[in-house]
């Protein structure tokens, strides 16, 4: 079993690892200065003949490429001299006796990386207090020489727009276009160049500190992006949380409060005129987690509040796809409150929308302690409770079919799919009957219903008119999706290809994308149509393994649907690496979740990440604390819970302390949940001493943590049990 210091070694291993890296690193940026040192050794060796073999098969300066040897040189000036002209003369002579000895290409000068480094440290050195140099004319004649490189202007960039000289900073960017188009080496045709994203950010904050300015969107891209360079491959899209980012740091602290006043109002008139800004901002691989998705709303809510009267701001799409977002990721309670942020808005007829979704998003709500019973039970009550109180309340007469349809899908969704039939027969209009919508649902409903005798997808269409819908004429994926899952079931291959092939090939004639549910379905047909041992899973689908986002989603559904742990284990195996905390932790959920599930091996895949990933310790902990030691405390809290076991509280309590050892800040639903494990085991278990020591341990810690509010119910059992509870958070 892995122990709290087993655990806790990674830390070390991942130090010992990142200084390897970044001598690496080190290593491969200053590729002259190792070269350098190598020529200085050779000059020192002795005459021996061993030490003048090896000094035979060293690189030396005569050897070196005249660059690589100017870079040396440079670097060496910078390391020993304050002298910036000095130096800048002395570089000036030595590239002119270079070019004028060896005829470099200009190709060549434009390629050439050698100097990249040391060019930037001398810049840097000249925009120092007590340098006498001037920066610009540094990089005038390094553009004059083809040495300018983007990094570069980023330095002088953010020289002028601290000395608050913005139009300055404007002028070097009309140059820092010039040089773009004129060097076909220079490296930001691909849209990831940090680089260069940082100069559109700091040309951005130019425009933004001009005086008298009123920032408007599109004469802002007019000064980004003017025509002589559109037809050319150079990415350039506004990067606004970088700029909101770099604007306290490159911004004279008297202008700061206007320049970020500014800049609300450039995002405010982009969002304004881009629709899908937060729908496509949501669907980026960076933005695949919980915080970035609230520092999104939270930019939209506030410029939505901030702007009240203006209605094109407001689009209930945006906070349906929020709302999605939210429950993707396990915060169904913040979806509800924007749901609730918005509710007195005027949406128009749009509102009724929102109030379809709230139905649905409330029915994803579970809660700890409670069986599969009391959560059906529970979840039907929260449904009725929206459908009654605001659905019903805010129709003028019957609800919208809209509004059965949603009704219907949270009915699925909270385990009271079989209710679906009773309301279709007894309750709902019979015109709705007739809409497409409504009928693909009620269809689902009882392809779900585990009690109905009903197996064969193809007998439930004889319950509705041919004339609404067939099998083949469906436009739900939702449906779709699970007539495939159950031929999967049935492993009825024939029937399995001809329904996918009819709405998910290019020569459809529904025009249907598969969604990741419809790639996780099909993944697990072809293993189940093709159990071999050389399977595998995600070449069947055609997906690569790099688009961790995509791959992520269609594991969760994989997760969802496979019922069999050694299936979902195979799966690991093969897609482990490279390695992402958010797949990781989905994979030791699993292992909570499944039948003959492992928790230690759900502890092995902690290990294994701990161990193998990448990147500096910081960011190491940050993933960790988020993604898996927040599924194994959850997975822990499940597994106690159901097996009525405290001795389990040793395991969520030594997470605990780990989350708090790299210096995680806990995620509060979470620690609602311990909270309720704690109390629901104290009440339906004996506890023996040791196991009542760790449970005060746990309730002493989670009642330090700031702005979490124990639930009071809870509180009342812990103290029934004789456990201690402060008497109020400390």
């Amino acid at each position: 079993m892995l122990s709290v210091n087993s655990i806790s070694s990674y830390g070390r291993l991942c130090s010992r690892r990142l200084s390897s890296c970044r001598i690496l690193y080190n290593a491969a940026v200053a590729e002259s200065a190792t070269a350098a040192a190598n020529a200085t050794a050779a000059s020192n060796a002795t005459a021996a003949s061993n030490a003048t073999a090896k000094q035979g098969n060293e690189k030396t300066s005569e050897h070196q490429h005249p660059l690589v040897n100017l870079g040396n040189k440079l670097g060496d000036e910078l390391l020993n001299s304050n002298n910036v002209n000095l130096i800048y003369d002395n570089f000036k002579k030595d590239f002119g006796d270079i070019t004028e000895n060896s005829h470099l290409s200009v190709s060549s000068l434009q390629k050439s990386y050698s100097l990249n480094v040391p060019l930037s440290e001398l810049l840097k050195k000249s925009t120092f207090k007590n340098s006498e140099a001037d920066p610009y004319s540094i990089l005038i004649t390094l553009c004059d020489y083809n040495l300018a490189r983007p990094k570069h202007f980023e330095i002088i960039l953010t020289h002028f727009l601290k000395l608050g000289k913005a139009e300055d900073a404007m002028a070097l960017w009309v140059k820092y276009l010039e040089n773009l188009t004129s060097n076909p080496f220079n490296g930001v045709e691909n849209k990831y160049s940090i680089i260069h994203n940082n100069n559109i950010a700091l040309a951005t904050i130019a425009y933004l500190s001009l005086p008298g300015v009123t920032p408007d969107y599109n004469v802002l891209l007019q000064i980004i992006k003017p025509r002589e360079v559109v037809d050319k491959k150079f990415e350039f899209i506004i990067p606004f949380s970088r700029i909101k980012y770099l604007i306290e740091i490159v911004t004279p602290k008297k202008d700061v409060k206007e320049v970020m006043n500014n800049y609300k109002t450039l995002f405010t008139d982009y969002a304004k005129n881009t629709p899908d800004f937060y729908t496509k901002l949501l669907a980026k691989p960076h933005y695949q987690s919980l915080k970035k998705i609230k520092e999104a709303y939270f930019s939209y809510r506030d410029m939505v509040k901030k702007n009240p009267k203006d209605k094109e701001l407001i689009d209930h799409k945006i906070l349906i796809v929020f709302m999605d977002k939210l429950v993707e990721f396990g915060d169904v309670i913040y979806a509800i409150k924007v749901f609730n942020d918005f509710k007195d808005f005027d949406l128009g007829d749009s509102k009724t929308d929102l109030q379809n979704h709230l139905l649905i998003t409330v029915s994803n709500l579970k809660q700890a302690g409670f069986h599969s019973f009391a959560q059906q039970t529970n979840g039907l009550n929260r449904v009725l409770a929206i459908w009654n109180s605001i659905i019903k309340a805010n129709s003028k007469d019957t609800p919208k079919p809209e509004s059965f349809d949603a009704l219907f899908k949270s009915l699925i969704l909270s385990g009271n799919g079989h209710l679906v039939k009773t309301i279709w027969e007894h309750e709902m209009p019979k015109g709705y009957k007739s809409n497409k919508d409504v009928a693909q649902s009620y269809i689902l409903s009882l392809l779900e219903d585990k009690d109905s005798m009903i197996k064969n997808p193809d007998t439930l269409f004889k319950k509705i008119p041919s004339s609404v819908c067939t099998i083949n004429t469906l436009t739900s994926i939702d449906l779709i999706n699970g007539i495939l899952l159950r031929y999967s079931e049935l492993r009825s291959k024939d029937k399995f290809d001809s329904i996918y092939k009819r709405y998910f090939t290019s020569e459809n004639e529904y025009h249907l994308q598969p969604t990741v549910d419809t790639l996780a379905i099909k993944m697990l047909a072809n293993y189940k149509f093709n159990p071999l041992s050389n399977f595998n899973f995600l070449s069947s689908i055609s997906e690569d393994i790099n688009n961790f986002s995509k791959v992520n989603a269609i594991v969760t559904k994989f997760i969802d649907i496979t019922p069999n742990i050694k299936t979902i284990n195979m799966l690991y195996n093969q897609i482990k690496k490279p390695w992402n905390s958010r797949k990781s932790s989905l994979f030791i959920s699993a292992q909570f979740s499944k039948e003959n599930g492992n928790n230690e091996l759900a502890e092995a895949i902690f290990k294994e990440f701990a161990e193998g990933s990448d990147g500096s310790i910081e960011k190491k902990n940050m993933l960790i604390g988020r993604d898996l030691i927040k599924s194994l405390i959850l997975g822990y809290c499940d597994l106690a819970i159901r097996e009525r076991d405290p001795s389990y509280l040793f395991k969520i309590s030594n997470f605990i302390n780990l989350s708090e050892q790299i210096k995680y800040s806990p995620y509060l639903p979470m620690l609602s949940k311990v909270y309720n494990t704690v109390a629901y085991l104290s009440k339906v278990t004996k506890m023996d001493k040791s196991e009542k020591e760790v449970a005060n341990e746990i309730i002493e810690k989670l009642h330090k943590v700031e702005k979490y509010t124990p639930s009071e119910k809870d509180t009342e059992i812990l103290k029934n049990a004789g456990l201690t509870v402060p008497d109020k958070p400390l």
